[in-house]
């Protein structure tokens, strides 16, 4: 294993958890070292092509030399002539003269001439140069650099799927209404459906830019809508009998230590996966009750949703239908076993492995078809339902339009998922993050969706960028 220096943009914690996540889809072995500020020690297996272009917040890599300056003697460095030498100092790294004498010292010696700099911003350095990071007492040399032209231009193409169709009425853009008779704007309630998290699979970057707008957005209601978990315990697929950790159950591995007493014993145990996943679903319905605290919040149940009822009734029959004396749940519901109702969620189950609510004319359900194509899912249970609706379940992004002889439109649109886009039980899925926006006029069934497609980390509404930072700008190059 090599070590490596990473340097990150604007958001430092958003870029490092990114990188972690690209790493662990790859299944690229790796150590995190160390970790300070924007800097991040990482010794890993495997690294290759121009990393730092592919990472949204990753500034530069560097290939770790060594830590005193005597590791320069013993690292083949390729000097030319006219060649620009940077030097990029983070944390008052103490090594910075002696790097700068030793090169200028090598340079004199091949008698070659050479452009000096200090902490040079990504697009000042093109074509033969040579760059050197110094943290504390690491020396690393520059292997992959963040190219600002060359992201500017895959910007300029990743948000041009947004789309703006025009109602019999008028259209949204963002949170403002644009009518086609001005004097008759309404008013209407703002809604934001999500869905596809799949915990313990969740996209941790995508989710996390998308409950960052939704604190800031505020809408009247939230509609989760299906596969919060995935359950892969309690599945009649194969999946794997290892007992995978995430980033955090690392970090404090007590937290998967049980107690009970038996017997006048104390005896500890290793937390059940199932118990985990109850945790995480209390967790997240906590966080999202905490960011907007006078949202409805409804919970539609998807067919991963309804995995644990499913179990119940196939292979726990004796304890289907068992509720506590007095209470109206059964004991193994799962709105029960998470304790969700806490939170004001409102649960909509239909007892099978779809379920659906009405929102105006419109219909949000997490319905079980699946289409190969782009949208064929939406236009099908468009036609079979004879409703405009938002389907999840495929992960993926569409939207399809019949306008019927009447001339009323109906619209069935797919709303992505927040789940990771690289499953351990398949290649390179047709998939795409995303959630939907949904105004709905008050006292009236009328809507306007609006599909928000996360690209890498980030995505536009109403102009603005959420999520992860755009890292344009060479002033997010180096802080020193």
């Amino acid at each position: 294993m090599k070590e490596y220096l990473f340097v990150f943009g604007r958001d430092p914690e958003l870029s490092f958890l990114e990188l972690r996540q690209f790493l662990d889809g790859r299944k690229i072995h790796y150590i995190v070292k160390e970790v300070k500020d924007e800097i991040a020690v990482v010794a890993l297996e495997n690294l290759e092509g121009d990393l730092a272009n592919t990472l949204g917040g990753t500034v530069r890599i560097g290939e770790i030399i060594g830590r005193d300056k005597e590791a320069l003697r013993n690292f083949p460095f390729i000097l030319s002539d006219k060649m620009r030498l940077s030097i990029c100092v983070y944390k008052n790294s103490s090594l910075y003269l002696d790097v700068k004498t030793f090169f200028k010292t090598q340079f004199k010696k091949e008698r070659l001439r050479y452009l000096f700099s200090k902490n040079t911003a990504p697009s000042k350095l093109k074509k033969d140069y040579l760059e050197i990071l110094l943290f504390k007492d690491y020396i690393a040399k520059t292997t992959s650099l963040f190219n600002p032209s060359l992201y500017k231009e895959r910007d300029k193409r990743r948000f041009q799927v947004f789309q703006v169709p025009i109602a019999n009425y008028g259209f949204f853009w963002g949170n403002k209404e644009y009518r086609l008779d001005p004097t008759r704007v309404g008013s209407w309630e703002k809604a934001v459906a999500i869905s596809d998290l799949h915990f313990r699979f969740e996209d941790k970057v995508a989710l996390g830019a998308t409950l960052g707008f939704i604190e800031e957005y505020q809408p009247d209601v939230i509609f989760v809508n299906g596969d919060v978990p995935d359950f892969p315990d309690i599945s009649r697929f194969s999946n794997s009998p290892l007992d995978l950790l995430t980033d955090e159950d690392v970090a404090d591995l007590s937290s998967l230590v049980l107690e009970s007493k038996q017997q006048g014993k104390i005896k500890k145990y290793l937390k059940p996966r199932l118990q985990r996943d109850f945790e995480r679903i209390y967790e997240f319905f906590k966080e999202l009750r905490r960011i907007c605290p006078k949202a409805r919040i409804v919970w539609i149940f998807g067919n991963h949703d309804h995995r644990m009822q499913g179990y119940v009734d196939e292979d726990a029959k004796q304890l289907a239908g068992v509720r506590r004396p007095g209470d109206k749940d059964e004991v193994l519901a799962l709105a029960e076993l998470t304790k969700v109702r806490e939170f004001g969620v409102e649960i909509v189950y239909s007892g099978k492995n779809e379920s659906s609510t009405t929102y105006g004319d419109l219909l949000v359900g997490h319905f079980y078809k699946v289409s190969a194509k782009s949208s064929f899912t939406a236009a099908g249970l468009v036609r079979q339902k004879h409703s405009s609706l938002v389907q999840p379940h495929v992960h993926r992004m569409g939207a399809y339009y019949k306008t019927l002889l009447d001339g009323t439109v109906l619209v069935g649109v797919e709303m992505g998922c927040l789940c990771r886009l690289d499953p351990e039980y398949m290649q390179y899925p047709n998939w795409q993050h995303g959630f939907v926006v949904i105004h709905k006029k008050k006292n009236s069934g009328r809507f306007y969706l609006q599909p928000i497609h996360i690209v890498d980390g980030a995505f536009l509404f109403a102009g603005k960028r959420y999520g992860r930072p755009s890292n344009h700008k060479d002033e997010t190059d180096t802080k020193t």
